[in-house]
C-alpha cells in the first residue's frame, strides 16, 4: 500500500489493564501492517508483548485501532475497555436500558467492512471532535435516566464478573493446596482423622442401634450437590429423605431418612441393584460399600450414624484423602472379581473344548463292518 494511513501511525495500542499485566516496565514490539484486522480485514500495526518472563507466550493485538475505538474494546482480548465484559453482553444490557448499542453493526462482506472502517476513521481523525468528546458520552450515546440506568447495570455486571474471576482463582489455589496436603499425610494421620467414619461399612447388615436411620456417602466431588443426592434417593430409590449433609472438602457426607423402615427398604433396593447390575462377577451377598451413581459421579454408600466429619481444613483434607483411597480400593476389588470370573469362565470353556476334542463322535474312526468284506471268486 502506498502512503501512510491513520491506523498505521498509532504508537500506543488501546489495550486493557488485564492484558498489559502488572509489569510497569513493559516492552512492546511493533510491526507495521503486520496482520489483517479481524473485523475490518484491513492491514494494521500489530503490537506484541510479554507480561511475564516466566511465560513464553506473547500477547498481541488482533484488531486495528479504528475498530477498537468504534466498539470501545481492547485490541487484544476484545472486552469492553471500561467494564471488562464481552461486547455481546454489554450491548444486551444497553438494549435493556433503552440505550443504543456501541459501534456499528457487523457488515457481511469485505467491501462493506472496509467502507464502515474508513468512515469511522474519518470521524476519529477529526482531532477537534476527539478533544471535545467525553468518553462516557461516546460510550452510552444517551443522556438522562437511560444513561444513568445503563451505567449502574454495567457497573454491577462488571463487579460480578470480577468477583467470579476471583472465586475461580481461589478455587484453583485451594485445589492445588488440597493435593499437596494429601501427599504429605501418613497412614497413622489418615486413620486418626477418619475416626469412626464407616469407610469400610456395608448396607447388607443394618446397625444394631435402632435409632440409626442414615447412610454414609463418600466419593463426593464439587459437582455433586445436596439436592442431586436427595433427588436420586427419592425418585429412583423411593426414599423418604429427611436431610442431606455434604462436606465437599472432606469428600463425604450423610443422607438421613424419616424412618428406620424406609432406610432399610432403600438399603435393600441399592443392594438388589448392585447384585443385578453385576450378577456375573459379584457375590450375591455384597459386603462392601455399595456403588451409587449421582449425576454420573460414583459414590460409595454404607450404613452410618450422622456425626461431625471434621473441624479444621487439615482434618477435612485428610478425610478426603481416605475417601479417594477407599474409592480406588473398592474399584480394584470389583475389577478383580470381574477378572477372576472371566478367567474362571475361560478355563471352563477351555476344559469343555478339550473334552470335545478327546471324545470322538461316532464314525470318526476306522470302522469295519461285515458288509464291507470283499469276496473274490476264482
Amino acid at each position: 500500500m502506498s502512503g501512510q494511513n491513520f491506523w498505521e501511525n498509532e504508537d500506543i495500542p488501546a489495550v486493557c489493564e488485564n492484558c498489559l499485566g502488572s509489569n510497569p516496565y513493559l516492552e512492546m514490539q511493533r510491526e507495521r501492517e503486520g496482520a489483517e484486522c479481524k473485523l475490518c480485514t484491513r492491514p494494521f500495526t500489530v503490537f506484541r508483548w510479554n507480561t511475564s518472563r516466566r511465560d513464553q507466550k506473547y500477547k498481541k493485538t488482533i484488531i486495528c485501532w479504528t475498530c477498537s475505538r468504534a466498539k470501545n474494546c481492547c485490541q487484544s482480548c476484545m472486552l469492553d475497555l471500561t467494564y471488562g465484559i464481552d461486547l455481546e453482553t454489554r450491548n444486551a444490557v444497553l438494549k435493556l436500558a433503552g440505550v443504543k448499542s456501541i459501534g456499528p453493526g457487523e457488515p457481511v462482506n469485505t467491501i462493506s467492512k472496509q467502507y464502515v472502517a474508513e468512515a469511522n476513521e474519518r470521524k476519529f481523525k477529526d482531532q477537534a471532535l476527539l478533544a471535545h468528546e467525553k468518553h462516557d458520552e461516546q460510550l452510552l450515546l444517551e443522556e438522562g435516566e437511560k444513561r444513568t440506568k445503563a451505567i449502574e447495570m454495567l457497573s454491577r455486571l462488571a463487579q460480578k464478573s470480577a468477583h467470579r474471576a476471583q472465586n475461580t482463582d481461589s478455587d484453583k489455589k485451594e485445589s492445588k493446596t488440597k493435593q499437596k496436603m494429601q501427599q504429605k499425610y501418613t497412614a497413622v494421620e489418615l486413620m486418626k482423622a477418619a475416626g469412626k467414619l464407616p469407610f469400610n461399612g456395608t448396607l447388607l447388615t443394618p446397625p444394631k442401634d435402632e435409632t440409626v436411620k442414615s447412610f454414609f456417602l463418600y466419593g463426593v466431588t464439587d459437582d455433586v450437590a445436596e439436592y442431586m443426592v436427595a433427588s436420586v434417593f427419592e425418585r429412583k430409590l423411593n426414599g423418604d429423605v429427611e436431610g442431606v449433609v455434604l462436606n465437599h472438602k472432606a469428600g463425604c457426607g450423610f443422607v438421613s431418612f424419616k424412618s428406620r423402615a424406609n432406610a432399610q427398604a432403600v438399603a435393600q433396593t441399592i443392594l438388589d441393584l448392585q447384585t443385578q447390575r453385576n450378577a456375573e462377577f459379584l457375590p450375591t451377598t455384597y459386603k462392601n460399600p455399595c456403588l451409587l451413581l449421582v449425576e454420573s459421579t460414583p459414590l460409595r454408600v454404607a450404613w452410618g450414624k450422622v456425626r461431625s466429619i471434621g473441624t479444621t481444613n487439615s482434618d477435612l483434607y485428610k478425610i478426603n484423602a481416605v475417601a479417594l483411597k477407599q474409592m480406588k480400593v473398592y474399584a480394584e476389588k470389583d475389577n478383580g472379581n470381574l477378572k477372576e470370573t472371566s478367567s474362571k469362565r475361560k478355563r471352563a470353556d477351555d476344559e469343555e473344548n478339550d473334552t470335545q476334542k478327546k471324545i470322538a463322535p461316532p464314525g470318526s474312526g476306522n470302522v469295519h463292518y461285515k458288509s464291507m468284506k470283499v469276496t473274490h471268486d476264482f
